[in-house]
């Protein structure tokens, strides 16, 4: 005999679910059986049962050892996912209490659809990007529509090994092009998260970073550029301000958002591990 609740099956294999009040004493199944329903069932005759793993819950997933498949219960019934793999510059390791495959530092996505880690976008004004000090290093805005990532997320991201940098630029005429860094970092808040890069390659008019490289990021509450004033307060949006600017993609949207010679429509910037397609 036990306790209602803590009898193992096959909703419940672990029998981790306790009576709060009323607890009632029910028949319990022998070992090597769960409970289904009001019947005593074989482990391998419950919904959601893998061999040498157990029964898993309804809406869980399972991912095997080597991630080329995973499981999924649905409706107590076991969806098998053989298409399920992880793709170029994610691993198949464990993160917190999950195993599967999961994106290498310097991207983003499922693990199976990786793409380049996007740390600014901009496409249609709708962002805010006068923000102060703290913003800027915390990041905001929305990852499907228009954001910063954050200078913590971004000196993180490229400390970890040597980066490149993309930016893709989409001009009020339609045209579009890039500017290409061979190697950016982003340094640490002690050091005002300054930017450096080396190697220009790209099809804009002009490198409007030279400029900027080696400067510290300034916002209209933190003034850490060249100027007698603060570029920051006088072209409203965080940037790595000299004096003041031949760039500033966070700059007001249809007027400040620029890259000289243009005003972006569209902007994007991305990190990727040097050599990563």
């Amino acid at each position: 005999m036990t306790v209602g609740g803590v009898n193992p099956s096959c909703v419940d294999p672990y029998g981790l679910t306790y009576c709060d009040i009323d607890c009632i004493e029910t028949c319990t199944c022998p070992f090597g059986t769960l409970m289904m329903n009001t019947t005593c069932v074989r482990l391998h005759e419950c919904p959601c049962f893998i061999t040498d793993v157990g029964v898993i819950n309804e809406g869980d997933s399972y991912v095997d050892p080597l991630c080329n498949s995973r499981y999924t219960c649905q409706e107590q019934t076991l969806l098998r996912d053989e298409d399920y793999s992880c793709g170029e510059n994610a691993l198949c390791t464990d993160r917190g209490n999950e195993h599967g495959c999961f994106c290498e530092d310097g991207y983003d996505g499922d693990g199976q659809i990786v793409k380049k880690k996007v740390f600014h976008k901009r496409v249609d004004g709708t962002e805010n990007f006068d923000r102060d000090w703290e913003d800027y290093k915390n990041g905001f805005g929305h990852l499907n529509a228009e954001f910063w990532l954050g200078n913590e997320a971004i000196h993180y991201v490229s400390s970890q090994k040597i980066y490149s940098m993309r930016v893709d630029l989409l001009d009020t005429s339609g045209y579009s092009t890039y500017a290409s860094y061979e190697v950016t970092s982003v340094g640490s808040m002690e050091q005002n998260y300054v930017l450096h890069w080396e190697g220009f390659t790209g099809t804009v008019i002009v490198n409007a970073l030279t400029s900027h490289n080696d400067m510290a990021f300034s916002t209209f509450d933190r003034d850490n550029d060249l100027s007698n004033g603060n570029c920051a307060a006088q072209y409203p949006g965080g940037w790595w301000f000299n004096n003041c600017y031949y760039s500033n993609l966070n700059g007001d949207y249809g007027s400040g958002n620029y890259w000289m010679p243009v005003v972006a429509e569209e902007s994007e910037m991305k990190l990727r591990p040097q050599g990563a397609s």
